[in-house]
């Protein structure tokens, strides 16, 4: 088997003497070595002549064209398409082996994503030793051998029939559709419904997240049992934590009776955590825990209570953002991302905007049919020019969104006939958000560093929603569009040190 490591060359590459590549090659010996690089030509000559002395691996340095070293979607395809073409060129089995230190916090993430999920690999990190100032290489040991091995058997034992089982149970009918993304997402619910691990939904808001929980429920072989519903972002944080994970008598003020959580109320069945990117930095702490050993303490006493619970999370942010900003925890996310679903919008379902406005409309009519004892109400039509409209609009709020546009129109209107004038008179636009200040003139004369002028506005912004909110970080961190105040906190510390 051939020992392949992959690896980004990173800013410490270049400007040290060794640097994190030069470190896991003199510390491991690999059959290939192939380098990722986006640096200049001129660069990456002399970065190659400093390996070649170093390292007694045979080693490939990989030019790629790469605009934003954040882009996750681009650092993918780069990764993923060299992997790719190694595959198609090699007889041999590969052992893979990926250095997770050089380059950005996303490229690390990508590494750990791939190694973990399509191409098992032995993840490295290297550090500097405070003590000595030496380069130091190990392995990343990660706790995810359980969830691993069942994403394997997936693989290894695919039951092919599992995905056309699902037409007949109604929480699947419930998804109004035809077209073939949401058949193929439905084909997936049911597939993970029938396995038993954590799974992650993600989608925008209004794209159906819970109608997709509750069709995951009902293939699953704890359908009968407990079904709890908690919506992370809906509750002050004060309060998350009891709810959760329950109280002892005397806890808090007005504790005059011991309270079970919600984790052990769904003992034995689903708990579906809604709005998961909400949950404060300080209960996903004891989350982790949970996920890992299937038991909780209590608030008040610190009593330990055992409970199976199956977690569906759901969230409508960027986790993998959120990881990188220091709001999400890392290995809270690895917990719950074994089987990770994205719902589509409705703006990549458009085939099924017909049917779903069609279902909505019979729905409202017999609803407002019901209440006429006072004010006739005549039923409603939507005219062909009336589906064209909705086909094409940009339906921001998805799903949500379109059925209180309907529902608006039957409620205001008289007519019979719902046209594309009806349509666009009761649709509600938010205006886009705009900057107010001026952007600063770029001259080929000079050099503008644009991350300091974005951290400039960032701090401005966050000092002037303190003296909005009376210095109330939570009230503060609501006004600038944050899920919770740890992430101004993670702002300002960082800003410390530069």
């Amino acid at each position: 088997m051939k020992k392949i490591l992959v690896s980004w060359v990173g800013t410490q590459d270049i400007e040290t003497k060794s640097g994190p590549v030069a470190a896991v090659l003199s510390s491991h010996l690999f059959d290939e070595v192939y380098l990722l690089s986006a640096y200049s030509q001129e660069i990456n000559q002399t970065f190659s002549k400093k390996i070649k002395s170093l390292s007694l691996s045979k080693f490939i340095l990989c030019p790629v064209v790469l605009d934003n070293p954040t882009d996750y979607k681009s650092i993918y395809l780069i990764v993923t398409g060299l992997i790719e073409k190694i595959l198609e060129k090699e007889s041999t089995p590969v052992q893979w082996h990926f250095h997770t230190s050089p380059g950005t916090s996303q490229m690390n993430s990508v590494f750990l994503l791939l190694g973990k999920t399509k191409y098992p690999a032995t993840l490295y990190q290297s550090w500097i030793e405070k003590q000595t100032g030496e380069e130091r290489v190990r392995e990343i040991d990660f706790p995810f051998r359980i969830e691993l091995e069942i994403i394997q058997q997936w693989f290894e034992h695919p039951d092919q029939t599992l995905q056309k089982n699902w037409e007949s149970i109604p929480e699947f009918q419930a998804v109004i559709h035809q077209s073939k993304k949401m058949k193929e997402t439905l084909d997936l619910i049911f597939l993970a419904g029938v396995r038993d691990v954590p799974v992650l939904l993600l989608g925008e808001s209004g794209s159906g997240k819970e109608l997709a929980a509750r069709a995951l429920l009902s293939s699953s072989k704890r359908k009968s049992n407990p079904f709890e519903v908690f919506n992370c972002g809906a509750m002050p944080e004060s309060l998350i934590e009891s709810t959760l994970f329950g109280w002892s008598k005397g806890a808090y003020t007005d504790a005059k009776n011991e309270g079970t959580g919600i984790l052990k109320k769904a003992d034995g069945g689903t708990l579906f955590l809604d709005e998961i990117g909400d949950l404060p930095l300080s209960v996903q702490v004891k989350l982790l825990r949970f996920l890992q050993e299937k038991e909780f303490k209590r608030l008040g006493d610190g009593k330990t209570i055992y409970s199976d619970v199956r977690i569906i999370a759901a969230t409508h942010k960027n986790l993998l953002e959120m990881v990188s900003e220091g709001s999400f925890r890392q290995d809270l996310f690895y917990r719950l991302a074994v089987a990770v679903i994205q719902i589509p919008p409705l703006s990549e379902r458009k085939e099924d905007i017909k049917l779903i406005a069609n279902f909505f409309l019979k729905k409202i009519n017999q609803e407002l049919s019901s209440f006429t004892d006072r004010i006739p109400y005549y039923p409603k039509k939507i005219s062909e020019k009336g589906i064209s409209f909705l086909e094409t609009h940009e339906w921001k709020g998805n799903i949500r969104e379109l059925y209180n546009t309907i529902k608006r129109i039957c409620l205001w209107e008289q007519k019979e006939w719902i046209d594309e004038k009806l349509i666009q008179k009761h649709l509600i636009i938010i205006p886009e958000k705009h900057l107010s200040q001026e952007l600063p003139v770029l001259s080929s004369d000079t050099c503008f560093d644009l991350e300091e002028y974005l951290d400039h506005i960032k701090k401005e912004m966050i000092q002037k929603a303190f003296d909005l909110s009376g210095n109330v970080k939570s009230k503060a961190a609501k006004m600038l569009g944050y899920s919770n105040y740890q992430s101004i906190d993670y702002f300002l510390e960082k800003q410390k040190n530069l």
